[in-house]
């Protein structure tokens, strides 16, 4: 680390004139608590995935340049790269020594002329998982510079801790691990003793369900589903059934999609008198969703003017219909990671192939152990729930926002 300091300290001094590095120079700004949050922002992890660290200012501060030593256990994850998130992303010098035996070190710093430019972004720290369990990653003598180079520097460390599942514990092809809620795993004040640290960042990501709801009583083996089983439920979005069970391995049905997403995007009741479909009853109690959904150009009839809500709904089409959730929202679902061709891509229609990319690279639907996406085949209730509950915290969707 001192280094790294001295490194910093020379490269500043023969860019521009600054005040000198001061032992005693006072925090920056004058009164006021800057605190550091970890954030894990994807949380459900299989081995080979991408893990994402990112470190953000519990305010928005200007700064010239920071600083971090970190540790991370080798036999769980592969160091990949790390790079700045916020303003310091432009105009800059970065100084990285490359990992060695699970420990490395980051700098970067402002080029020129000090900015008033504020960010409360640091950096985003990117591994391959490896293995499965628990392991941590550990962030040490963070220090942040600013403009005046006053400096403050972290009295502890930051410790991110993740969880690496294992594909093979009930995916389902697709259904995944459990998805707990975006939340930062840590939180420490710099270098004000006299303030306390910030809460932790609150998101608008769904909430966890109440405590008090009794779970099915059909969810053994269903581990990697049940959070989003009971979250959903707690929503509203899904249901069990009147025996208290939610019979997480049955297909879902075209209607049964129908409600499910008219309940998470809201939908307005429909205006068209004119949309019918002949197999659909106005008596029947998926028909409202469905004409809902259908005017909202998410579902389609088939040419025989039937609608088939019976009909068991396939990966591909769950795939579709999300992807067009997001457009109806005005949603521009990220890239979490690289596309992959699947060993069954060619069975993917067409029309599909986009929106099952789409959802594979947001990390909303995964293939299967075997590389394969299973396009035609059937979705259960229990991948879908995983499937809208990713959805949901991908396009930050609160609670507030569905009831």
């Amino acid at each position: 680390m001192k280094q790294l300091i001295t490194i910093f300290l020379c490269f500043c001094m023969s860019l521009v004139s600054l005040p000198a590095f001061a032992e005693d120079a006072l925090p920056y700004p004058e009164a006021q608590t800057s605190a550091v949050n970890i954030e894990i922002p994807i949380t459900d992890l299989y081995v080979g995935d991408e893990v994402y660290i990112e470190a953000k200012l519990n305010q928005q501060l200007p700064l010239y340049a920071f600083e971090t030593n970190y540790t991370y256990d080798t036999t769980a994850l592969r160091f990949k790269e790390i790079t700045a998130t916020g303003h310091l992303t432009a105009y800059t010098k970065e100084v990285s020594s490359e990992p060695s035996n699970g420990k490395g070190s980051y700098l970067i710093t402002s080029v020129g002329e000090p900015s008033a430019q504020a960010s409360n972004n640091l950096f985003r720290m990117t591994f391959i998982a490896k293995k499965t369990g628990k392991t941590t990653v550990i962030l040490d003598g963070l220090t942040l510079v600013y403009p005046d180079l006053a400096y403050q520097r972290a009295e502890k460390k930051l410790t991110a801790e993740i969880m690496i599942k294992s594909k093979s514990s009930g995916t389902g092809g697709g259904g995944g691990g459990s998805v707990k809620p975006n939340r930062p795993s840590s939180n420490i004040q710099i270098n004000f003793p006299t303030t306390s640290a910030t809460s932790p960042i609150q998101t608008n990501a769904p909430v966890t369900p109440d405590a008090d709801i009794p779970p099915f009583i059909d969810l053994n083996g269903f581990d990697w589903a049940e959070e989003a089983i009971l979250a959903l439920t707690n929503q509203k979005i899904l249901a069990g059934y009147e025996d208290k069970s939610f019979r997480p391995q049955n297909n879902l049905t075209r209607g049964e999609l129908a409600k499910i997403i008219t309940l998470v995007l809201q939908l307005p009741e429909t205006t068209d008198n004119t949309m019918k479909f002949i197999d659909i009853k106005d008596t029947m109690w998926y028909s409202s969703y469905i004409y809902r959904t259908a005017e909202n150009h998410l579902v389609n009839g088939y040419e025989d003017q039937t609608f088939r809500p019976e009909t068991e709904i396939t990966r591909e089409e769950f795939a579709t219909i999300l992807a067009r959730a997001a457009n109806y929202q005005n949603t521009v679902l990220p890239s979490r990671r690289l596309n992959i061709n699947f060993t069954d891509e060619e069975n993917i229609s067409a029309y599909a192939v986009p929106y099952v990319d789409n959802l594979y690279m947001a990390e909303i639907l995964n293939g299967d152990d075997n590389g394969a996406f299973r396009p035609q085949e059937p979705l259960t209730r229990a991948e879908a729930a995983v499937g809208i509950w990713r959805y949901l915290k991908t396009t930050q969707t609160g609670k507030e926002d569905i009831e």
